[in-house]
């Protein structure tokens, strides 16, 4: 079973004085973490045909798209994920960005319960010690736009982890899209996003062949190509 935590604007949400603290524990030099900052703070313009916006300064947070967001989203999640594992030793964990997946391996009432006790800490861990906001329902209801979703590998252990997860409002599920792909739990399935992209490229062939073979070709290279292998 697997719970995927994503975060509602996370790079916008970090405080830069939690930045502060994690870089002094993982020992960077003082005067580059206070470089990197700085380099949120600085003054940024929008510009279209000749306009120039005010100026906007961003104090609190970090700025997604700067040279260091990552590694200063990194450096903050790095310290949760840790406690984590420490207090949960069964569970895996996996990080991209402020992607976070949780597995548990196991019977199906091993992986109900260290599962939903690791979700427990989880999001105490990010909302109520970071200040950062998971998105899932509220008060015990399911959200339709929230994109963090639990997967179970038989419907048995999907049936265990509906009511336990509900309070989170994180809805279970034996098969969802992740990161653009199919994702399941374990067994075999039907790569239905695939499937979809290959019909998209089948469905849009005349009109390549309208672009001629050279164009088609590179269309095929650098697009449909990498869509249906991804």
């Amino acid at each position: 079973g697997g719970v995927l935590v994503d975060l509602t604007k996370a790079f916008e949400m970090v405080r830069l004085d939690l930045v502060w603290r994690a870089g002094l524990r993982l020992r960077l030099h003082p005067l580059v973490l206070g470089l990197m900052l700085e380099s949120f703070a600085f003054a940024r313009v929008i510009t279209a045909q000749g306009v120039v916006t005010d100026p906007v300064h961003t104090l609190s947070a970090i700025l997604a798209g700067g040279s260091f967001a990552t590694d200063a989203l990194f450096m903050v999640l790095m310290g949760k994920c840790d406690d984590l594992l420490v207090m949960h030793r069964t569970a895996e964990l996996c990080l991209f960005v402020d992607d976070l997946t949780i597995h548990v391996t196991g019977t199906e009432n091993h992986v109900a319960d260290e599962l939903t006790a690791t979700v427990d800490d989880c999001i105490f861990m990010l909302e109520d010690e970071l200040g950062l906001r998971v998105s899932r329902g509220r008060h015990g209801e399911f959200d339709d736009k929230a994109k963090s979703v639990a997967v179970a590998s038989t419907p048995t252990l999907e049936a265990k982890l509906q009511p336990r997860l509900k309070r989170h409002g994180i809805q279970t599920k034996c098969k969802v899209k992740f990161l653009g792909i199919d994702y399941c739990g374990g067994r075999a399935f039907r790569r239905d996003v695939q499937r979809h992209r290959m019909d998209t490229v089948a469905s849009r062939a005349h009109r390549m062949r309208q672009c001629g073979r050279k164009a088609a070709r590179h269309l095929l290279r650098t697009g449909a190509a990498p869509a249906v292998r991804y």
